[in-house]
């Protein structure tokens, strides 16, 4: 009983999860910021599928990741989804 349930607990598909779930949160909270938190998620997911890291390795990939795609996408992804204004 506990072997089946240990196949579901890998850490990879346990941030794709976190990840799909913070991606379709930011459909009910709009704002463009749980987004990157998502996207932060699947990163470390991809991480972990490739190579096997700790949990304070995988915490600090998803904080960096996040915060860099916050800092340097959201400014771009906005203007993308609502358009660019332009003031005559």
């Amino acid at each position: 009983m506990f072997d089946s349930i240990k196949e579901y607990l890998k850490p990879e598909l346990i941030w794709f999860l976190v990840g799909l779930l913070l991606l379709l949160l930011e459909f009910a909270a709009p704002g463009l910021i749980v987004f990157f938190f998502g996207v932060g998620a699947c990163i470390v997911a991809i991480v972990c599928l490739v190579t096997e890291i700790s949990l304070n390795t995988q915490l600090i990939i998803f904080i960096v990741s996040s915060f860099l795609c916050l800092l340097i996408l959201r400014k771009w992804l906005k203007g993308v989804f609502l358009g660019h204004t332009t003031s005559k």
